[in-house]
């Protein structure tokens, strides 16, 4: 039997061990040799951001990287971990490392105080037998530049600045963490992580501002050519002002772009903002969040409805969530306490899926999450109402 062990990677492990891997797993097979300059170039990442490692006769063979974030869940902001950078050497899958590797990352971060870890599957079902719920899909959406034309014609208080990104590189910043306070779902990491994961080099920024000068809008976007696409990669608002702004902005573009593409939040309804727009859904977006809830007894705090819940949990993952809790929403906020007499049993993955609003309770006894009664149903509709989450970062 081969003897198998989990430790945290450290120093040059970084880049002797999780790069290659890292590398053959999630890029294009047609790309060697292994590019290490990422991993060299960001060595405090690492530090902050445990790479876990399981070793089959002192080879690595499967990682984690956890990221530490934070997110918006029901109006409270928990620490977060989301986790990325789940390879494995296709020598040795299908034997349960992955799974064994989860548990312990799931439990490094539960030692650490983390309520609530969220990922991107590579498969739905695999981690959802991990206990993680799925989230609604983003939208993307596709429609004619010309169409915004109207917009032009509008006299809007206010005013649109543009700049290379870099250049507002902290205005952009400070806006999402002002959003993330407002938005169920949203992480949010630090600068770092943002530059090592993602591109925006060629981007520039529409920064919208009210009268007062107060920003209440940012888009980071880049065009593709001249009568080619006037790409949207984030779309960010306070008020209906800072949307038509921003849309205002794009719709001067209209003789310099045919089509607008914009990534967009679940909630957004872009085929309202005019009449006539003939907005067309990407089939394409495969992507999607999964989150789960890492230790129910850090959970206290977020905006809930009135009522109180006592449930039996059951948790494969992890043993410290497995018991009876009771869920209590008094003056609009939640409070967790361990014991009472359970009124319904789910597992962990219902209760995660409750949390976050993502299905509606009457569907658990479909998914095999557990069978509450009429009574239960009605009350956890009232605590936990359906909503969209919008994790928005990808990782």
């Amino acid at each position: 039997m081969p003897e198998i062990t989990i430790r945290r990677l450290v120093g040059d492990e970084i880049v002797r061990y999780y790069a290659p891997l890292h590398q053959y797993s999630l890029s294009g097979s047609a790309t060697p040799p292994i590019n290490l300059t990422r991993y060299e170039k960001y060595p405090n990442v690492y530090e902050e951001s445990p790479v876990l490692a399981l070793f089959e006769d002192n080879k690595v063979v499967a990682t984690t990287f956890g990221i530490p974030m934070t997110q918006n869940v029901r109006g409270k902001v928990y620490p977060m971990v989301g986790i990325a950078g789940v390879t494995s050497d296709p020598v040795t899958r299908r034997k349960g490392y992955m799974r064994r590797l989860m548990q312990a990352t799931h439990h490094y971060f539960y030692e650490r105080s983390f309520p609530v870890a969220m990922l991107y599957p590579f498969r739905e079902t695999f981690y959802e037998r991990m206990g993680y719920t799925t989230f609604t899909h983003f939208r993307r959406v596709k429609f004619k530049t010309a169409h915004l034309a109207p917009l032009l014609k509008m006299d809007l208080a206010g005013s649109v600045e543009y700049m290379h990104i870099r250049d507002g590189w902290d205005t952009y910043l400070n806006f999402l963490r002002e959003r993330q306070q407002s938005i169920h779902g949203m992480g949010f990491f630090e600068p770092e992580y943002f530059k090592l994961l993602y591109d925006l080099t060629e981007n520039w920024l529409a920064v919208a501002r009210d009268e007062s000068g107060t920003v209440i809008g940012v888009m980071p976007y880049k065009i593709t050519g001249y009568f080619e696409t006037f790409l949207v990669q984030s779309f960010f608002t306070s008020n209906s002002l800072g949307r038509y702004l921003l849309l205002n902005w794009i719709a001067r573009h209209t003789d310099q772009t045919t089509e607008v593409d914009m990534k967009l939040a679940p909630t957004e309804r872009p085929e309202t903002w005019l009449s006539d727009m003939n907005v067309l859904a990407d089939p394409d977006i495969w992507i999607t969040a999964m989150g789960r809830v890492l230790d129910i007894q850090k959970l206290n705090g977020m905006n809930v409805g009135a009522g109180q819940l006592c449930i039996e949990v059951t948790d494969e993952q992890c043993e410290w969530n497995q018991g009876v809790f009771t869920l209590t929403g008094n003056d609009g906020k939640l409070t967790v306490s361990a014991g009472g007499s359970p009124e319904c049993t789910l597992t962990i993955q219902g209760l995660s899926a409750l949390i976050y609003g993502t299905h509606d309770p009457h569907d658990f006894q479909f998914r095999g999450w557990g069978k509450p009664s009429d009574n239960t149903l009605a009350t956890m509709q009232q605590m936990f109402p359906l909503t969209q989450p919008y994790l928005f970062f990808i990782f």
